[in-house]
């Protein structure tokens, strides 16, 4: 059990000082982030140094507005590592962290912090960071090689990669460690963090190390760039150089100047620290170059490094560097500092006639993992193994050597794991973006079965290997997993009182922890917050009870707050109406627990199961993961169902079931229907069966198609029953609770390249899966890939087919908008032309003569490569190289009333490569539909298209708002839709995932 206690008798104080200095256009950001930390136990100690900015009344401010937020102004500017050790004089908290005032704290980030510190006893704690700017938010390079995994209670010593974090703003620092040993930044220096947080690590007693990102660094544009991001001035690669003098000296006076210490320091200062300033020393002049080759090889001097090894274990273009660097030769690094091709013939030619030796990466494994699943107690990894990108070879003979180990990286044990299996191949053959078939792997492990062996702690699966017995031994830990890999709930041991959770550390590399499963539970006092039971109520809502020792305990489901109420025992209860369930119907919302005093969110131990609660009125399916907490999913009541089966009549199949209502059948009416709706809730069928009435029970049939039409389409699907009384009220089930031996066969076949099943999920409710293949020549990436690469280039060579039209909308994805109004046109009014649909699944219902094909087909680069004619509204995919002859159409699916072309954001801040495809694609239309004057300019501009190319002609989808508005066609839609004819409607017609409402109006 986790939890915040006092510390020594004092409060838990976190003082955070925040040194400004013209940061005006960034700090009310910064501020923000502090201002709405779930922690609130902060004092914020604003700290301007002379800003001729907006800075100094910003923080007044928010002094004025928040009384923990405390506005200083220094009289004269100190400079950053001043006004920080003016903060720590001035702290308050027995904990300090630093913050620059134009980055982001997030919001659980001192949350993180102050639980590790207490449950561990660690003196200080740092964590994971991220770099963002207007465009980009990514994993910070430095961070990812000092903060990987998680530990408590460690030393530097131990974890000499806590090199590599050497910022002071990702962490918590106990403020009598800091005062006790004299701790300060060094003054007028840039780079001043170094030597403060490698002193801080030295003398805490205890560091804890987290994954969880607990702090946002900008990258700020080139026109207001921070001073530690200029790398082409001189004073700023001496104030590195001796930051890095400060730690190796630190290190001498604390007798850790040897060992791993010392080679992982010099192994990032040749990686990371000098790099930084040759990758920009293109943009430099020649007078800083001298100078930098002159104090880099006197520094290399003085700590011994102009002959060492360890450059051999850089990158290739590091050792190009520093070879270009030592022996003068700065033509050469400032190509490479351009981004000059290492690669290829010529590169290599080149080298060999300016005397300049070949150096190389050296060689490393390259894993992934495809597929990872928990079955029958047994984590099975299936992946891909090979060094860089040269796949081992297995005929006639293997000559590989891989050990795979579970290893617990927190005690140092592991077991080797014997079910290692590559498949067997003779031919290598594979695409370009496939996996090559010989570096497939699969193999399983059960973590639980060594738990005694390995102890607690985290566990990573680690893999040795050997090209051949006489190779180098290479090492990895499995991760990178692939996207689709599936992922795993927690799972415990038979007793239940050790739980393992499957995840990732910062490197993707995968984790397996094992914990007490009472460590899972997270608190601010020693007793946990417990669940112990869960019911339903007669009306419709539900209780959720148990006992906490938490003051202010609220629970939080989708952004709503919901008040427990106490009893004089400890014993809390959580009453969710019925109206709140109703908004969220087949939906999972996760329940979470918030002590609103502290601001932290409260994870609860659970003493009930996963299981389906049910009335007359609701069903709520509850799911527990013992590491992430209760989840429900509300959804109408359930009718259980029996006779299941598939009936074939007449080549068409349908499926077909008996319910016992919890209503009479006397009092329903004769009419009523069946319900389908996907799993991914994009399918949804409103009329997908009907229902007879036979004495005391519901038969439901639903057609699933015949041999040429599907009338469900691929996907896994809810069954809903709606039933009306005599009275139309309506009446609403999910089908369920299924005896599993009268489940029909498995596999039941629609058409050719169609089967169905039907299935129970884990909580009963009834599921049925339609599952359709690829024809033969599409059924797998390699033939798909022939089909591209060698046949589409053939096809472009045949003549156009002048009388053929293919549409396309929405990426394939309906068969709907402008295209179909086109389409609906052409074949009235020009039946002897030929009409091709592209669509994601071919199945997809076309009224008339149209051909489907599936996007992606043999049959789709066919008709791309022969149709006359293009019609979409979203593009065709970069792949598709236009035709001279062929004519595309752009009917645009959205107008600009929202943001659309290049003013897009996704387009506006794109990378240079994004912007250019999406021009490409616009430079392949030949002509444009737009219904305005005020879309025809806006249309130009944000897409930079020739308005010549535009025709104001409207949009083809809005022609039925005034070809069908006339007194028998709206009287055919009230009739379709069962909405009263004597009425006058108002209809919303909302975004995507929302539903269509119909107001009626006396």
């Amino acid at each position: 059990m986790k939890n915040i206690e006092t510390s020594n008798g004092q409060e838990n104080l976190i003082s955070v000082i925040v040194a400004c200095y013209n940061v005006s256009e960034y700090l009310r950001d910064c501020l923000d982030s502090l201002q709405t930390q779930t922690f609130q136990n902060i004092e914020v100690l604003m700290i301007d140094d002379c800003s001729d900015d907006d800075t100094p009344s910003i923080i007044d401010d928010y002094a004025k507005r928040n009384a923990n937020f405390i506005a200083i102004h220094n009289e004269e500017n100190l400079g950053l590592s001043a006004s920080r050790n003016k903060g720590i004089r001035l702290a308050s908290g027995n904990w300090i962290a630093f913050v620059d005032g134009d980055d982001i704290v997030p919001v659980n980030a001192y949350a993180a912090m102050i639980l590790s510190a207490i449950n561990s006893g660690s003196e200080m704690i740092t964590g994971f960071v991220r770099r963002f700017d207007k465009t980009r938010d990514k994993p910070s390079y430095l961070h990812k090689k000092g903060i990987i995994d998680e530990y408590k209670n460690i030393t530097i010593e131990e974890h000499p990669e806590l090199l590599y974090d050497t910022t002071s703003w990702n962490k918590l620092y106990s403020t009598s460690v800091i005062r006790e040993n004299h701790i300060t930044f060094p003054v007028n220096q840039t780079y001043e963090d170094v030597s403060f947080t490698i002193k801080s690590f030295l003398k805490s007693s205890g560091i804890d190390v987290i994954t969880t990102t607990v702090y946002r660094w900008r990258w700020r544009d080139n026109t207001n760039a921070s001073i530690t991001q200029i790398k082409n001035e001189m004073p700023k690669y001496l104030d590195r150089l001796k930051s890095l003098e400060q730690v190796r000296s630190t290190l001498m006076d604390n007798n850790l100047w040897h060992g791993k210490l010392k080679n992982q320091l010099l192994f990032k200062l040749l990686d990371i620290d000098i790099p930084l300033f040759m990758d920009d020393i293109a943009d430099a002049d020649d007078t800083f170059i001298y100078a930098f080759q002159e104090a880099t090889i006197k520094f290399f001097r003085e700590w011994d490094l102009l002959d060492t090894p360890l450059i051999k274990l850089l990158s290739a273009k590091k050792q190009y560097q520093y070879f270009a660097l030592i022996n003068g030769n700065f033509d050469f690094l400032k190509q490479l500092s351009y981004g000059y091709t290492l690669n290829g013939k010529a590169a290599s030619i080149e080298r060999k006639n300016r005397n300049i030796p070949t150096f190389h990466t050296p060689a490393s494994l390259k894993v992934g993992i495809t597929k990872v699943k928990y079955l029958n107690d047994q984590l099975n990894f299936a992946g891909s193994l090979q060094i860089g990108k040269k796949s081992p070879q297995h005929f006639p003979f293997k000559q590989e050597i891989v050990n795979v180990y579970l290893e617990n990286i927190t005690t140092g044990k592991k077991v080797k794991i014997n079910t290692f299996t590559r498949p067997f191949t003779i031919f290598n053959f594979h695409l370009k973006r496939m996996t090559p078939p010989a570096s497939k792997f699969s193999f399983s492990v059960n973590p639980v079965k060594y738990v005694e062996k390995l102890g607690l702690g985290t566990y990573k699966i680690k893999i040795d290997y050997k090209k051949s017995k006489s190779s180098k031994l290479l090492s990895v830990y499995l991760g990178q997993p692939k996207k689709g890999s599936g992922s795993v709930s927690t799972f415990t041991n038979p007793t239940g009182d050790i739980s393992f959770v499957y995840g990732h550390n910062t490197n993707w590399e995968t984790t397996i922890k094992a914990v007490p499963t009472s460590d899972l539970a997270i608190g601010s006092t020693k007793l946990p917050t417990t669940v112990t039971d869960v019911k339903l109520t007669n009306s419709g809502g539900l209780i959720i009870s148990g006992s906490s020792s938490e003051i202010n305990l609220t629970a939080k489901i989708q952004d709503t707050l919901l008040p427990c109420s106490f009893d004089n025992n400890g014993n809390f209860k959580l009453e969710i109406g019925s109206t709140f369930f109703k908004n969220y119907f087949n939906q999972s919302c996760k329940v979470n627990f918030i002590n609103t005093q502290t601001g932290l969110t409260i994870l609860p131990s659970f003493k009930i199961t996963e299981q389906l609660l049910n009335n007359s009125t609701l069903s709520v399916a509850l799911s527990i993961n013992p590491a992430k907490g209760l989840w429900v999913r509300p959804d109408v009541s359930i009718a259980p169902v029996n006779n299941v089966q598939f009936i074939k009549n007449s080549n068409a199949v349908s499926l077909q079931f008996e319910v016992i209502p919890s209503i009479s059948t006397e009092k329903l009416n004769a009419t009523g229907k069946i319900e389908l709706l996907s799993s991914d809730l994009i399918n949804r069928y409103l009329n997908g069966g009907t229902t007879a009435i036979l004495g005391d029970k519901i038969v439901g049939t639903i057609p699933l198609g015949n041999p040429t039409q599907l009338n469900v389409l691929s996907g896994k699907y809810h069954i809903y029953l709606n039933l009306l009384d005599s009275k139309n009220i309506s009446y609403r089930f999910k089908l369920a609770n299924i005896n599993p031996e009268q489940l029909p066969v498995q596999n039941h076949s629609i058409n050719k390249r169609t089967n169905s099943t039907v299935l129970l999920d884990k909580f009963g409710f009834l599921k049925l899966n339609i599952n359709q293949t690829r024809s033969w020549i599409d059924r797998t990436k390699i033939r798909r890939g022939l089909t591209y690469s060698v046949l589409y280039p053939l096809m472009r060579l045949l003549p156009l087919k002048k009388d053929t039209v293919l549409f396309e909308s929405l990426w394939g994805q309906s068969y709907n908008d402008s295209p179909r109004a086109m389409y609906k046109y052409l074949s009235k009014q020009h039946p002897n032309m030929k009409f091709v649909w592209v669509l994601k699944n071919e199945q997809t219902p076309v009224e008339g003569p149209a051909i489907r094909v599936r996007q992606m087909s043999f049959k789709y680069w066919y008709y791309m490569a022969r149709a006359k004619y293009l019609v979409q509204n979203t593009n065709f995919p970069n792949q598709y190289s236009k035709r001279a002859g062929q004519i595309e159409v752009e009917t645009l699916h959205g107008t600009f009333m929202k943001v659309m072309g290049f003013d897009e954001p996704h387009f506006k801040n794109a990378s240079n490569r994004v912007q250019k495809n999406f021009a490409k694609r616009i430079g392949r239309w030949d002509l444009m539909s737009v219904p305005s004057d005020f879309m025809l300019k806006h249309g130009s501009t944000a897409f930079d298209y020739p308005e010549k190319k535009i025709l104001k002609t409207g949009f083809p989808r809005t022609d039925e708002l005034i070809t069908n508005n006339n007194t028998d066609y709206l009287a055919s839609i009230k009739k379709k839709l069962n909405l009263p004819d004597n009425k006058k409607l108002f209809c919303t017609l909302p975004h995507l995932g929302q539903q269509t409402k119909f107001l009626i109006l006396n």
